[in-house]
């Protein structure tokens, strides 16, 4: 069982922890170099701006999620806990939070997209990381259906 609640100060280095755990495991595609630098930027910059939960298991910090504003602009599950419901957990929180919700994900993420297919997102835009040269969707989850027919592309 997770619990969770607003992110604190205290949090910072369990929550980083996550943060690399969770993309090394899941972005192969990521150089060391690479994390470094992301690393700094959601030190410094994401997780001070953002609406930021974290979930912990035994006293551990094992997942977080960030919002700013209507975007999920993060969602980070520690490896030794990913599919165990902890990703559909904050989703469900973000919407209950902000009700429309926009969010990025890289195309080959087939897990993510499983889980944001599940909620119903739809293909907003894409374009290509340029960090990676990799494909990213931005995926918009709006809670009026009437809105949702215009973004009804497929993004396989």
């Amino acid at each position: 069982m997770f619990d969770i609640r607003p992110f604190a100060p205290s949090d910072l280095s369990g929550a980083l922890d996550v943060w690399l755990a969770a993309n090394r495991n899941g972005h192969p595609k990521y150089t060391e170099r690479h994390l470094a630098m992301e690393l700094s930027r959601v030190r410094d910059v994401y997780l001070p701006a953002a609406e930021t939960t974290v979930a912990l298991r035994s006293g551990r910090i094992v997942g977080f999620m960030a919002l700013l504003g209507h975007q999920l602009a993060g969602l980070f599950v520690a490896p030794d806990c990913q599919k165990q419901g902890l990703g559909r957990m904050f989703v469900e929180h973000a919407i209950a939070r902000t009700g429309d919700l926009e969010l990025d994900v890289f195309a080959d993420n087939r897990p993510a997209r499983q889980l944001y297919d599940s909620f119903g997102f739809a293909l907003a835009d894409d374009y290509i990381d340029t960090a990676t040269g990799h494909r990213v969707l931005r995926l918009t989850r709006l809670t009026s259906l009437t809105s949702l027919t215009s973004l009804t592309r497929t993004y396989a």
